[in-house]
C-alpha cells in the first residue's frame, strides 16, 4: 500500500470514527429510572424498562430517600405494577410508610378553629348525651365547664391547661373522665399521666355512660359489656346510649364473638320494630344499623331503615347525617341485581349522589363524613383540602390526610401515564 493509499484509509477510519462518535453523542440519551421518577415520568419508566429493573431501581429510591413525600410515592408506585410478585410485602411497606408520613403530617394540625362554622355541632352534643344521661350539665363546676367548652371548640391546648390547673385534678374521677375523653388531643399528657387518668376515671359510679365510652376507647371491652349490662335504663336516653354502645362494642367484638353477629342482628332488628325520634343518639345509632346492614348485604335491615327515615324530600332533612344514610343506601342499591332492587321502593335512588352530599354539606359544613365520601364520588382533591380546614379533632385529620396522601400520589403517577 503506497503512502497516498495509507493516507485515504486513514482519513476513511477516522471519517468512520468521527460518524459514530458523533451518532451516539447527538442521539437523545435514555435517561435512569431514577431521574424519570424524580421527573414523575412514571410512563417512561413503565415503556422503556422492565419489571425487574423499575422493582430494583425503585426500591432503592424508597430505601435510600429520607423525604416521606418521595419515600411513598416510591413504594406506591411499586404496588400499582401490574403482576410483581412481591405485592403483598409492599402493600404493607406502603401502609407503614403512610402512617409515618401521616403522624408527621399531623404535627402541622391546627386545633383552634379559625371561624364560625355552620351547622349542628355533633361532637358537642355527642360528648353531651354522656353527661346529660345522669347529670344535668348546670351541676358541673364553672372551671371544668369552660375548659370542656375549649375542647369542643378545638382549643384543646387552653381546654388541658383548665383541666391540669382545677382543684384536686388527680383525684376528681370526673376531671379524668374528661380528660380520657380528650387524650387523643392533649399534648402534654404523657403514657404515665394517661394511665393514671384512666385508673382514676374507671373509679367514677355516677357519669356511666362517659366512663363506659373510656373503656370502649381503651380497648377494655370486657369490662365494657359488664358495666352496660349493669345498667338498667331509667329514660330513653340511657336506654338509646346503652344500645348504641353495645352494638359499638358487639361490632368490634364480633371476630372474636362469631355469635355476637347474631345479636347484633336480634338488637338493630328490635331497634327498628318502631321508629325513633332523630335525636343526637338515634341517628348514630342509624348510622351504625346501615353500616353494619350494608357490610353484612342485610338487605331488609337497609330496605326498613330507608323506608321509616329517609322517603321524605332531601331538602328538607333536618340532620346532615340523613344526607350521608341516603348516599350509602343509593350507593349500595345500585351495586345490586335487578330482581333485589325491585324490593326497594326508595324515592332518592335517581338523585345524583354528588348533588346528596353537597347538599348534606349546604345543611351542615362541619360534618366531615360527608367531605370523605365526596372526595371519593369526585375524585376531587380540593374536597379533602376543604375537609382538613373543617376537622375538629386531630383523628378526623389524621383520616383525612391519610386518604389524600394517597390520592394525591396516586394522581401523580396515574396523570403521567396518560
Amino acid at each position: 500500500m503506497n503512502k497516498k493509499e495509507k493516507s485515504l484509509l486513514a482519513a476513511v477510519v477516522v471519517g468512520v470514527g468521527v460518524a459514530v462518535f458523533k451518532y451516539f453523542t447527538d442521539r437523545p440519551k435514555k435517561q435512569s429510572i431514577k431521574s424519570l421518577f424524580y421527573l414523575n415520568d412514571f410512563s417512561s419508566i413503565s415503556k422503556n424498562f422492565s419489571k425487574e429493573e423499575i422493582e430494583r431501581e425503585i426500591l432503592k429510591i424508597y430505601k435510600e430517600e429520607i423525604n416521606l413525600d418521595d419515600k411513598f410515592k416510591a413504594i406506591l408506585f411499586l404496588t400499582m405494577i401490574e403482576g410483581i410478585e412481591s405485592l403483598e410485602k409492599y402493600n404493607q411497606m406502603a401502609q407503614e410508610t403512610l402512617e409515618e408520613y401521616v403522624k408527621q403530617s399531623s404535627k402541622k394540625f391546627l386545633r383552634i378553629n379559625k371561624k364560625k362554622k355552620t351547622g349542628r355541632n355533633i361532637y358537642r352534643e355527642n360528648f353531651y348525651d354522656l353527661i346529660e344521661a345522669t347529670c344535668e350539665p348546670s351541676s358541673l363546676k364553672a372551671d371544668i365547664k369552660l375548659g370542656i367548652e375549649e375542647c369542643l371548640n378545638g382549643n384543646f391546648k387552653k381546654g388541658q391547661d383548665i383541666f391540669l390547673s382545677s382543684t384536686n385534678s388527680d383525684k376528681n374521677t370526673f376531671v379524668s373522665l374528661v380528660i380520657c375523653y380528650f387524650s387523643d388531643e392533649l399534648e402534654k399528657l404523657d403514657k404515665s399521666a394517661h394511665k393514671r387518668h384512666v385508673k382514676n376515671a374507671l373509679k367514677d359510679d355516677k357519669f356511666l355512660f362517659l366512663k363506659s365510652y373510656i373503656m370502649d376507647k381503651n380497648n377494655m371491652y370486657k369490662e365494657q359489656i359488664d358495666l352496660l349490662n349493669s345498667i338498667e335504663p331509667q329514660n330513653e336516653l340511657q336506654e338509646n346510649l346503652r344500645l348504641q354502645h353495645l352494638l359499638i362494642n358487639l361490632i368490634k367484638t364480633s371476630d372474636i364473638e362469631n355469635k355476637n353477629v347474631n345479636l347484633v342482628n336480634e338488637m338493630i332488628e328490635s331497634f327498628l320494630s318502631k321508629k325513633h325520634e332523630t335525636t343526637n343518639t338515634v341517628l348514630n345509632i342509624i348510622g351504625i344499623s346501615i353500616e353494619w346492614s350494608i357490610i353484612n348485604e342485610n338487605i331488609d335491615f337497609v330496605k326498613k331503615i330507608s323506608d321509616m327515615y329517609l322517603q321524605g324530600d332531601i331538602d328538607t332533612y333536618v340532620d346532615c347525617r340523613l344526607y350521608v344514610f341516603t348516599y350509602l343506601i343509593v350507593n349500595f342499591v345500585e351495586k345490586l341485581s335487578e330482581k333485589n332492587k325491585q324490593n326497594f321502593n326508595f324515592m332518592h335512588l335517581n338523585t345524583d349522589k354528588v348533588e346528596i352530599l353537597r347538599k348534606g354539606i349546604e345543611n351542615n359544613e362541619t360534618y366531615y363524613k360527608l367531605y370523605v365520601y365526596l372526595g371519593g364520588e369526585t375524585k376531587d382533591i380540593s374536597v379533602y383540602k376543604k375537609a382538613l380546614d373543617i376537622c375538629i379533632t386531630k383523628n378526623e385529620f389524621i383520616n383525612i390526610m391519610r386518604i389524600l396522601l394517597v390520592t394525591e400520589t396516586q394522581n401523580k403517577i396515574l396523570q403521567s401515564n396518560k
